[in-house]
């Protein structure tokens, strides 16, 4: 066999093995790509950054999450926040001053309506405002824990109270439009009910309730506290 076949032989061989190295190489880029393609992506535990936007194409914030800070400029804890297309606010979540949590609702023109928190001591309470700002209605609890409702004027004066007494009866409150009690509703000590009526200098004039038989009973006094009806009279 002459040289030149031997170098044709050679090269044979060669391209032989060219072409196997070649076919793995491609086999194995294929088996790597089809396991990246599918291998489920990895999700992370934990995102972390300062603050978070929610925007719309032109760069509109519509809703966010970040930090709040007191008037002092001491970060109190987180806040989220939604906002109209027109950048007014709409809800807001922040921590109160108390330490807990607090929800606030508005108009979409930035005006507060409702506040919903909780209160020092423990036990939530609800604020209802009008749309000059005043709060209106008042829904908590009393430092004894039960419940207690306020009525405010326009101005966010007390109008009206619902609420218990410390013996847990009852209780309701109706003030004049200068904020001066004038009628109260509750229970008397024998757990009766009674009604008292008093005039504009919040001196009580009347008085409808039981005796501790469960009989019915009237009293009436002038301005200056004289007794000027009893009835029974007996």
């Amino acid at each position: 066999m002459n040289s030149i076949e031997l170098r044709l032989q050679a090269l044979e061989k060669a391209n032989r093995r060219y072409k196997q190295i070649i076919f793995s190489a491609l086999v194995l880029t294929a088996t790597l790509a089809f396991m990246a393609f599918n291998k489920k992506k990895a999700v992370p535990d934990v995102l972390q950054a300062k603050s978070f936007e929610v925007v719309n194409d032109q760069g509109k914030v519509f809703a966010s999450m970040n930090t709040f800070k007191n008037s002092s400029g001491v970060i109190e804890g987180g806040r989220i926040s939604t906002f109209t297309p027109r950048g007014d606010k709409q809800f807001d979540v922040i921590p109160n001053t108390a330490g807990g949590g607090a929800v606030l609702v508005y108009d979409g023109k930035g005006n507060l309506n409702a506040r919903v928190t909780y209160t020092e001591g423990g036990g939530g309470s609800i604020g209802v405002y009008n749309g000059t700002g005043k709060q209106v209605i008042k829904l908590g609890i009393t430092t004894g824990g039960s419940g207690d409702v306020v009525v405010r004027d326009d101005s966010g004066n007390d109008r009206v109270r619902l609420t218990t007494t410390e013996s847990d009866a009852g209780s309701i409150t109706l003030n004049n439009n200068s904020g001066t009690r004038i009628v109260h509703m509750s229970a008397a000590g024998n757990q009766s009910g009674v009604l008292n009526v008093y005039n504009s200098s919040n001196t009580r004039i009347c008085s409808m309730g039981t005796d501790d038989d469960g009989n019915g009973g009237l009293d009436c006094w002038n301005k200056g506290g004289t007794r000027t009806v009893y009835l029974p009279n007996n």
